[in-house]
C-alpha cells in the first residue's frame, strides 16, 4: 500500500486503505458472492444479518470516505480501479442479500417495515448495475467488458440460471397494528384475547448485557406505543414511541441491584390505545466465585470457544521433532486457528494414550449437566491423501480420547459430485460433532492432533435437547472468566 499510495496518502489514511481492502476481502472469503444467497445469514437468529450488514455499511463508508479524498490526486485511478471498485461492489452485493432475507422475514411476520427493505434491496440491484456501468466506462473503456462476468445468484456450479433476490410486497390493513417480537427472534406477539407473553431468559446468564425488543408497525398510519411499568434493576432506552415501520427498544440489566443466587421475574407491557401484549423478563445474578479464572460459561445449554482459548497447550513429538499447537492470527472463518507444527507431523489414537501428541485443553463450567454434543469447526483442507482422512482426538474429564473425523471415507475433494466436499468449500468450513456427557461445575475438554494439515478454529458445545439455531456463523462466542 505504502508503495502504491505513500506518495499521496498519510500514514492514517495508508492504514484506512489497508483497511477496507482487508475487509472486503475477508467478508467475500466467508462466503463467495456468487454463492451467497438472501437464506445464508440469518436474518434474526444471533442477529447475525444486522452484524454482517453493520460490517458493510461500514465498509462502504470508509471505502467512499477514501475514495473523496483521493479521487482528484494522481492516486484516484489506481485506487478506484484496484480496491474502490472491488470493494464497493462486495459491499453492496452483501447489502443486497441481507436487505432480502429481512424483507423475507418481515413479510412473513407482516410487518410494514417489509416493503422498506424491499425498496433498499431494489435500490443496491439499481446500484451494482450503475457500478458496472462505471467500470466499463472507466478510462474510456479500457477495461470494457469485464463488468459482464455474473456475480450474483448462482444456482448451479457456474452461472447458468443465476438469479436476483425474490422481493416480498406486504398489502398492509388500514390502521396500525401493534406487532411485538425480539429482534433476533422470527416469532411474532400481537394482541390476543388471551395474552401470551413474549419472554426474555437473556439475563439468566452472565453474558449478556442487553437485549433489544422490536416494536413494529403491521398496518398503515403511525403506530403510537408505551410502557408504563418500571423496574430498578431494567433500564429501557425508551418506555413511548410513534412509528410507521419499527422501533427498537434496547434494554439493559442491572445485576448490581440484586441479590446473588435468586431469579427475579418483571412484566411489562406494550400498549397502544386498543392493544396490548405482554413482555416477561427473568433475571439471575449469578454466583461465579467458584468459576476458575479462564473457564468459559455455559449458557442455557450452550457453550461457544474459539480453538485459540485454550487453557493449557501441551507439546508432543514426531519421529523425535518436537511438535506444538501455534495460533494462525486472521485465519479462517472465525479469524483466527490453531495448527499442529511442523505441518508434516501427524498422529494416531496410540499417540494420543502414550502421550506423543499435542494437545490443548478447554474449562467449560457448566450449570445444566447432561448429554451434549460437542462440535469441532476447521479449515476446508482436504486430506494429504486422496481418500485419506482428517482426524481429532477428543477427550473429556479424563476418559479415553475419541476420534473426531472431520471428513468421511467417501470424501473426495476437488469431485463436485462429493457433497461433503461441496458444503465445505461452500461453508468454509468442515464441521464434524460426536456426543459427550457433561456434570455440572468445571468439565475439561483435551483435543489431540491427529492428522497433519488440519487447521482447528472453533468449539461449540449444546444441548442434545436443545438443538442450534439456524444461522452461517453460529452462536457468538461465551463468556469467559477472566
Amino acid at each position: 500500500m505504502k508503495k502504491q499510495f505513500g506518495c499521496y496518502a498519510s500514514d492514517e489514511e495508508l492504514e484506512e486503505i489497508a483497511w477496507v481492502n482487508d475487509e472486503y476481502i475477508r467478508l467475500n472469503a466467508l462466503r463467495r458472492p456468487e454463492a451467497n444467497n438472501a437464506n445464508i445469514y440469518h436474518y434474526a437468529h444471533y442477529n447475525e444479518a444486522r452484524r454482517m450488514l453493520a460490517r458493510a455499511r461500514e465498509l462502504e463508508r470508509r471505502n467512499e470516505q477514501l475514495m473523496d479524498r483521493l479521487r482528484f490526486t494522481p492516486a484516484g485511478d489506481g485506487y478506484y480501479s484496484m480496491i474502490f471498485f472491488p470493494a464497493a461492489a462486495s459491499a453492496n452485493l452483501l447489502k443486497m442479500y441481507l436487505q432480502a432475507g429481512m424483507n423475507d422475514i418481515y413479510a412473513s411476520q407482516g410487518k410494514a417495515i417489509a416493503n422498506i427493505y424491499g425498496g433498499k434491496m431494489s435500490q443496491a440491484i439499481s446500484r451494482d448495475r450503475i457500478l458496472s456501468r462505471d467500470i466499463a466506462d472507466f478510462k474510456g473503456g479500457k477495461w470494457s467488458g469485464m463488468e459482464k462476468a455474473f456475480h450474483i445468484g448462482f444456482v448451479n456450479w457456474n452461472s447458468e440460471d443465476w438469479r436476483y433476490p425474490i422481493r416480498h410486497m406486504v398489502t398492509l390493513p388500514s390502521g396500525p397494528r401493534l406487532v411485538v417480537s425480539r429482534l433476533d427472534g422470527t416469532k411474532v406477539y400481537t394482541n390476543q384475547y388471551f395474552p401470551v407473553p413474549l419472554e426474555f431468559n437473556d439475563f439468566l446468564s452472565v453474558e449478556d448485557e442487553f437485549v433489544i425488543l422490536q416494536i413494529s408497525n403491521g398496518g398503515n398510519g403511525l403506530l403510537k406505543w408505551r410502557i408504563e411499568e418500571r423496574c430498578d434493576y431494567l433500564e429501557f432506552s425508551s418506555y413511548h414511541g410513534e412509528t410507521e415501520f419499527s422501533d427498537e427498544v434496547k434494554i439493559w440489566v442491572h445485576k448490581d441491584k440484586l441479590p446473588v443466587g435468586e431469579i427475579q421475574e418483571f412484566t411489562c407491557r406494550v400498549r397502544t390505545e386498543t392493544e396490548t401484549v405482554p413482555v416477561l423478563f427473568r433475571v439471575l445474578n449469578q454466583d461465579l466465585s467458584e468459576v476458575p479464572s479462564g473457564a468459559f460459561v455455559e449458557r442455557n445449554g450452550r457453550c461457544v470457544l474459539d480453538a485459540a482459548d485454550y487453557q493449557t497447550v501441551v507439546s508432543g513429538a514426531y519421529e523425535g521433532t518436537p511438535v506444538e499447537f501455534r495460533k494462525i492470527e486472521d485465519y479462517g472463518k472465525y479469524e483466527s486457528g490453531m495448527k499442529a507444527f511442523p505441518t508434516i507431523a501427524e498422529f494416531t489414537s496410540e499417540d494420543w494414550v502414550d502421550g506423543k501428541a499435542p494437545y490443548m485443553t478447554y474449562d467449560v463450567w457448566v450449570y445444566h449437566p447432561g448429554d451434549y454434543k460437542l462440535q469441532l469447526h476447521t479449515s476446508p483442507a482436504n486430506p494429504l491423501h486422496y481418500g485419506g482422512s482428517l482426524n481429532y482426538g477428543v477427550s473429556v474429564n479424563g476418559g479415553a480420547a475419541e476420534t473426531v473425523c472431520m471428513t468421511g471415507e467417501n470424501y473426495r475433494g476437488g469431485d463436485g459430485g462429493c457433497g461433503a466436499w461441496c458444503r465445505a468449500v461452500l461453508n468454509q468450513e468442515h464441521v464434524s460433532e460426536i456426543p459427550v456427557a457433561l456434570k455440572e461445575g468445571l468439565n475439561t475438554i483435551k483435543v489431540y492432533a491427529g492428522d497433519a494439515g488440519v487447521v482447528l478454529e472453533r468449539l461449540t458445545l449444546y444441548r442434545a435437547d436443545k438443538p442450534l439455531k439456524t444461522s452461517y456463523m453460529g452462536p457468538l462466542k461465551s463468556y469467559r472468566k477472566d
